[in-house]
């Protein structure tokens, strides 16, 4: 009984070697994120208040000068012009390139 303890004390023991050996190794920087889904932010610069709508159906209001308003959408993704229920105008499609960056409402209006 004492060796399948020490067996199983010595293999927990070599389990946190290589788990600190990882955490103490080089950080690798990815850019992949594991959801596939990218944050897009958006400037209403209009003058009015708006509603947007993605194409997987949620949607987000982007009031006028209230700052920046982040969605978090897929690459591919459409992005609508909210109208009273339903999808309006089609304002921009969704790029990988877009990421983390702001676009401009009026841009696309």
């Amino acid at each position: 009984m004492k060796k399948v303890i020490l067996s199983a004390a010595l293999l927990a023991a070599t389990g946190l070697m290589s788990f600190t050996f990882v955490a103490q190794g080089e950080t690798v920087n990815t850019s992949v994120k594991a959801s596939g889904k990218i944050q897009v932010k958006i400037k209403n610069d209009t003058g009015a208040d708006h509603k947007v709508i993605t194409s997987s159906g949620g949607s987000t209001s982007v009031p006028n000068q209230s700052g920046v308003t982040t969605i978090t959408v897929e690459v591919g993704d459409t992005i609508f012009l909210y109208d009273g229920g339903k999808k309006g105008a089609k304002l921009f499609v969704v790029e990988a390139s877009m990421d983390g960056k702001t676009v401009m409402l009026s841009d696309f209006i």
